[in-house]
């Protein structure tokens, strides 16, 4: 049964990652990226509930030299009772990537969402979005970015 659920959740984070990437284009999409919650489907499967407790969900980066990729971490504690898997993690614009835990973070531990915003190109205000998908309750997520591009 164990196989059947790891089989199950890695098919899903494969095809949220197939259905539900990010735009290249500069400001194609700066709202809320869209798509499926796959994780979530597989939630049912585990017992117990995981929680996310965010220290913070929005992120205001201030000034950022044009050119210059600025970087924040997103901070979150499983604060449920069983362990948190994040299926996914998607951006609003090919300016931002990420990185997660790919492993599960246990009920009481900690872990962050790495967020990198790459202004080459770029100019003035900007808001960017990041989509976590995860086995939790409520499953989806929304962290935000905001900050300011500027000529040095």
């Amino acid at each position: 049964m164990k196989n059947r659920k790891l089989f199950l959740l890695g098919w899903w984070m494969m095809m949220g990652v197939l259905l539900g990437g990010c735009s290249g284009s500069p400001s194609a999409n700066d709202g809320e990226a869209s798509g499926s919650t796959p994780a979530a489907m597989v939630a049912g499967e585990v017992e117990g509930t995981p929680r996310i407790a965010w220290a913070d969900t929005v992120h205001d980066l201030g000034n950022v030299p044009q050119g210059a990729k600025a970087y924040y971490s997103f901070k979150f504690r499983n604060v449920g009772d069983a362990p948190l898997v994040i299926g996914n993690v998607s951006t609003s614009c090919g300016c931002t990537v990420s990185d997660y835990p790919h492993q599960p973070v246990a009920p009481g531990d900690s872990a962050a969402i790495e967020v990198r915003f790459d202004s080459k190109g770029r100019r003035g205000r900007f808001t960017k979005t990041i989509t976590v998908i995860t086995n939790a309750d409520p499953p989806r997520h929304v962290l935000k970015i905001t900050g300011n591009v500027v000529n040095l």
